[in-house]
């Protein structure tokens, strides 16, 4: 092997190795993601995942994607209630956390496609 071609493998690796010492890391572009961020982020692309069959949101208006978020504000604030009234003994405070997660997420995910449709108008990197 000749030396250009050693060099450009030890190169490679390096690349290799310090992407996925990012990835452990929860790096991204070299900033370094807190733990709460980077869990709630793979929240997201879970519940995201589960609906790829509805073919995603870059053809929804602004207008549509807004009602949608304050539909899912409606649901967030519903269960947050339920959350502060866990001295009820009608209350399933378990099943309110629960779902005022999954809401939580739902609404983040409206907002980041109002975000993303805004930024790929603008012509910026999505």
């Amino acid at each position: 092997m000749s030396t250009g071609i050693i060099v450009l493998i030890i190169v490679l690796s390096f690349v290799a190795l310090n992407h996925i010492v990012d990835i452990i890391d929860k790096k991204v572009n070299g900033i370094k993601i807190r733990p709460p961020v980077y869990s709630f982020a793979l929240d997201m692309e879970y519940k995201l995942k589960l609906n790829d069959h509805k073919g995603g949101w870059t053809q929804n208006g602004f207008v549509s994607l807004y009602s949608r978020l304050l539909d899912e504000v409606e649901e967030l604030e519903a269960n947050i209630k339920n959350c502060d009234n866990h001295d009820n003994p009608d209350n399933n405070y378990w099943m309110s956390l629960t779902k005022t997660k999954e809401e939580a997420v739902d609404v983040a995910n409206f907002a980041m496609m109002i975000h993303n449709n805004a930024k790929r108008y603008l012509g910026e990197d999505v």
